[in-house]
């Protein structure tokens, strides 16, 4: 089904650069159908949720559809679990606003894999327009149309639909809603209507709401395309108007930071406090050099070798060279230089921490595209075009990482063994109230995601086994050959002595 998906894909971009040849208005249209079912295909790939970050936003995100304001792991545990991220209770380690699509997806589609990835296809897919939108507003049609392309078939968020890149869904949500922002910020430029202005406060609150305050970047950016133009800077009604859309802003993202720190107070202290340490602290070993995100380039746009770096300074001198619009400049110049900075030098990195400018990134590639094209004077105008699709399709969807996501170290084997015996799991205790211990952290999220069961990864102390013996229930523990005489003397456990996840 996903090769068929793909197949399809790639049939429905070549159509739609044939009709942008002919310039037809309907080359856009089958441009987002195409990067729609390369996404299907993408999400369709993996069996299982995918290890750091997805399969713990899976399961919350399941959770979520049985109480939408009580963001859980472990869900109603039945003995104290600890209150770390990885098996706590009430789980606060993200903004909810991407589980709560991802529980929508759930309780609409039932509980699979492909639901719990279906908003991140969706978004992922609008932002194609949203690229499309801004390229066509600050530089033309033909630029828009480029960088809608190479977006559209890139490796990295397609990574990210997929689960094969780390945070996953979370990144997905968080560069769509920022993305939405600064688009609602180009169409506000070019109106100065107040619907954009409501639009910008209520994209940025959302984007905030999925991962935190980078969320509010259009505001930095608005605020220095206000401060480098003389008749803007001089216009009273453009402060107000970016501080009412603040203020939307604040309606949309603070409510739920009252209301967890009222209902889970000491949860949300933690989790706070966790936030407050990525700047001079390195958080769960995401360290680098100052360099990091320059380094990380080859991943994000995969040029090939080490020319990333180079290429998007370059596009992003053709970019900033062609602009006119001093607002427009200083609006992307702003974003991007104050994200690499800033991120640059805090003391915790991750790659997707700045890809958040990537779609200026690539509207700058489609203006090196562009300007390819028009000074090109071979006879094979059209041909030499679609060599150079080809040669875009090739190096952005990056064939070897994706293999090497999807089928490296033998995954597609690992996978089907994981799944016949998460199967076999729970066919044989599907009818019986167990509650199974021992398990690895990632397991545990795997039989929480797919199965009902109650699960823990820790080996119960003789208390715990007589709470779960008081509530009529049946521990299972798995034996890993760590399990203590008391376990194996009590011929009321099951004890599972061969039985092994293959490991992820």
């Amino acid at each position: 089904m996903q090769f068929a998906f793909l197949f399809l894909s790639i049939v429905l971009i070549v159509v739609s650069f044939r009709s942008f040849l002919k310039q037809r208005p309907s080359s856009i249209i089958f441009l987002l159908l195409g990067g729609l079912c390369m996404r299907i295909s993408l999400a369709l790939f993996d069996t299982l949720l995918n290890s750091w970050d997805e399969c713990f936003h899976g399961v919350v995100a399941k959770n979520f559809t049985k109480h939408w304001l009580t963001p859980t792991l472990y869900d109603s545990p039945l003995i104290s679990m600890g209150n770390g991220w990885v098996e706590g209770n009430i789980w606060l380690h993200k903004q909810p606003l991407f589980l709560w699509q991802m529980a929508l997806s759930i309780k609409m589609l039932g509980t699979s894999v492909f639901a719990a990835r279906l908003p991140s296809v969706l978004m992922s897919t609008i932002q194609i327009y949203f690229i499309y939108s801004i390229g066509v507003q600050v530089m033309n049609k033909k630029v828009g149309y480029y960088a809608a392309l190479i977006y559209a078939i890139a490796y990295y968020p397609l990574a990210l639909v997929s689960g094969a890149a780390c945070n996953d869904h979370n990144d997905v949500a968080f560069v769509f809603y920022v993305c939405a922002s600064c688009w609602a910020w180009f169409n506000y430029s070019k109106a100065k209507e107040w619907k954009w202005v409501f639009a910008i406060g209520v994209f940025a609150g959302m984007a905030v709401l999925v991962k935190w305050l980078a969320g509010i970047l259009v505001f930095g950016g608005w605020g220095m395309a206000i401060l480098t133009d003389k008749e803007i800077r001089v216009n009273i009604k453009n402060y107000v108007q970016i501080g009412v859309a603040f203020l939307c802003c604040l309606t949309v993202f603070l409510p739920w930071q009252f209301y967890i720190f009222q209902v889970f107070p000491q949860a949300a202290q933690q989790e706070f406090a966790l936030i407050s340490q990525h700047f001079n602290m390195v958080v769960e070993l995401h360290d680098g050099p100052w360099y990091y995100y320059l380094k990380t380039m080859k991943d994000i746009y995969p040029f090939g070798l080490h020319l990333g770096p180079i290429l998007v300074l370059v596009s992003l001198m053709f970019l900033l060279k062609a602009l006119s619009n001093r607002a427009y400049s200083a609006f992307i110049l702003s974003s991007i230089v104050f994200v690499y900075v800033f991120f640059s030098v805090a003391a915790t990195k991750m790659a997707s921490f700045v890809f958040i400018v990537s779609p200026f990134i690539f509207i700058a590639i489609g203006s090196v595209m562009h300007w390819l094209f028009e000074r090109s004077k071979s006879v094979r105008y059209s041909q030499f075009k679609y060599v150079v699709l080809v040669f875009a399709m090739v190096g952005f969807f990056n064939i070897p990482q994706h293999y090497k996501d999807h089928y490296g170290n033998g995954k597609k084997q690992v996978f089907a063994e994981y799944k016949k015996k998460l199967d076999g799991l729970n066919s044989r205790f599907k009818e019986q109230d167990v509650v199974l211990f021992n398990v690895s952290y990632l397991d545990a999220t795997q039989l929480m995601f797919f199965t009902d069961m109650k699960v823990y990864t820790i080996i119960p102390k003789p208390e715990q086994l007589d709470k779960i013996y008081s509530l009529q229930k049946t521990p299972v523990i798995i034996n890993a050959g760590n399990l203590p005489d008391y376990i194996l003397n009590d011929t009321r456990i099951v004890v599972l002595n061969d039985f092994r996840f293959p490991s992820l």
